[in-house]
């Protein structure tokens, strides 16, 4: 946060014992940063948990309210939320050394929410943790963890070559465990669960013998609209791999509604290669 000095441990920089997760470094180096940081997370986990717990009172949010219908000054107030959020920030940035206390905090059902959504910032060693949260009650937690395997699995595989890695994260990513995972949640109760798994498999474009005919089985199966453009837009990044997905596909055309009709017709496209050559003979 801007103003704020780099908080120190050991009398060492959070920056540089996160440099000390890097793969490249000896293992007895890794290990003593991730012992100090899973330690400063541990001493820091109260005050985070507080500020996960608080709320505005009805006081606070009037003022708060008043002051923005009269466009006052800012004069400072922090909403609950907003605190919430920085606390999320900045207890993520212990990376692999905030697991243990976000594991805990799962098992709080006022907290799980929080708690994953904080994961989804530690890098590739919550990935088992996250998939275990697929399974919780809560289909809000369900809902974050998906996404949130999502993007480390875009961080820490798809780009690994193309962009530079999170400070702090180390570790591979289990890859089949987290698509056979998702791929159980494409039959989840909740809509929008389904939506996000379905993103994150097509995003990731692995497995190609088993996740196109579960998404191609959830397309049959659903009659929501967004889950329906959702699944159509995944089978289309798979592209050919999904040429099997097409009969069921093809109906998807001439949906009611516009959206899924458009990501359909996308779709059928890539799969059929269409895409490709029509942008070739665009460019010429």
């Amino acid at each position: 946060m801007t103003g704020r000095s780099e908080a120190r441990y050991h009398g060492r920089s959070l920056s540089s014992w996160l440099e000390d997760l890097d793969n490249e470094k000896p293992v007895e180096v890794r290990e003593h940063a991730k012992a100090v940081l899973t330690e400063a997370a541990i001493k820091a986990a109260p005050k985070f948990i507080h500020t996960l717990r608080a709320k505005d009172s009805k006081l606070k949010l009037l003022v708060i309210a008043l002051a923005q219908r009269q466009n006052l000054v800012n004069i400072g107030f922090r909403t609950a939320d907003m605190r919430r959020e920085q606390a999320v920030r900045d207890f993520s940035s212990f990376r692999v050394g905030a697991i243990p206390v976000l594991a805990n905090l799962l098992k709080d059902p006022a907290l799980a929410v929080h708690a994953v959504r904080t994961l989804n910032g530690t890098g590739p060693e919550a990935a088992a943790h996250l998939i275990r949260a697929l399974e919780h009650t809560n289909y809000l937690v369900r809902d974050s963890a998906a996404v949130g395997l999502d993007s480390i699995y875009q961080n820490c595989v798809l780009f690994e070559s193309l962009v530079t890695q999170h400070q702090g994260w180390q570790g591979t990513f289990p890859t089949n465990a987290v698509v056979a995972a998702l791929v159980g949640h494409l039959k989840d109760n909740t809509p929008n669960v389904r939506v996000n798994v379905a993103f994150a498999l097509g995003n990731m474009r692995e497995q190609p013998e088993i996740v196109v005919p579960a998404l191609t089985e959830c397309l049959k199966e659903t009659s929501n609209s967004r889950l329906r453009q959702t699944v159509a837009d995944a089978l289309g990044k798979y592209a050919h791999d999904a040429i099997s997905a097409v009969p069921s596909l093809q109906p998807l055309v001439y949906d009611k509604d516009p959206m899924v009709r458009s990501t359909a017709e996308r779709a059928l496209k890539k799969i059929n290669g269409r895409e490709q050559r029509d942008s070739n003979e665009t460019s010429k």
